[in-house]
């Protein structure tokens, strides 16, 4: 099932490519060769990588939005040094970089080898009567007791693995709400139930509207590595 509905004058093309970048990119540059389109806008590293090569074969203009530190993002791994490469080699020649903070930017910049003036600031927006709207929503809460609550897709980067560690050593006061799903789900509950954390860890799995759980919650936490 999708996520996020999106609206029916948008024309959705699914590559499914399966992780794979090779299969990325040849069925990327097969669909934008198609669609012939004026301008292309990615996201994340893999995408803004094929989107920049695909916009040199095909002619369009790339324009790439990287969301996260790069520094911090492309772990000491083998494929993180090789994204790392391809970020440096690739970056500087996309048509305009966005970046939601300076902080980005300036890595980009001083670190990944992109012009100054390609590197563009957008904030990330914030509409505050939505979220008061959202917030409001009646939700079912799956403790009694006081949680703190942390948000994000179970992979890796997130270490939501710290946080369990870290909350094994806290007052038992507190129970801990994981809203969000991703492929270490079972491994982190296993971890929750070797620290003998189950009946004070909730993993609430995909929210559609997760701001009733999170404004009831006594504090949000934050252990991911590049956030």
């Amino acid at each position: 099932p999708e996520a996020y509905s999106v609206p029916d004058c948008i024309e959705v093309h699914r590559l499914g490519t399966a992780g794979s970048t090779g299969a990325s990119l040849v069925a990327t540059f097969r669909c934008l060769r198609r669609l012939e389109p004026a301008v292309c806008l990615s996201f994340l590293t893999r995408a803004n990588l094929i989107n920049v090569i695909c916009g040199k074969l095909l002619g369009y203009p790339a324009v790439i939005s990287e969301r996260v530190n790069p520094s911090s993002h492309h772990a000491r791994s083998l494929g993180g040094v090789a994204a790392g490469t391809m970020t440096r080699a690739l970056y500087p020649r996309a048509d305009e970089v966005i970046c939601p903070s300076e902080g980005v930017a300036a890595d980009l910049v001083h670190n990944f080898g992109v012009h100054r003036t390609k590197a563009t600031v957008i904030p990330n927006p914030v509409d505050a009567d939505e979220l008061r709207r959202a917030a409001s929503q009646p939700i079912a809460i799956p403790t009694k007791r006081p949680y703190i609550v942390a948000m994000g897709r179970l992979v890796e980067t997130k270490n939501f693995a710290l946080l369990l560690r870290a909350f094994a050593q806290v007052s038992p006061e507190f129970d801990l709400m994981l809203i969000g799903d991703g492929p270490l789900h079972e491994e982190l509950r296993s971890l929750a139930q070797q620290m003998r954390l189950s009946h004070r860890v909730h993993f609430s799995g995909f929210v559609q509207n997760p701001f009733p759980l999170i404004v009831q919650a006594h504090a949000f936490v934050m252990a991911s590595n590049t956030e």
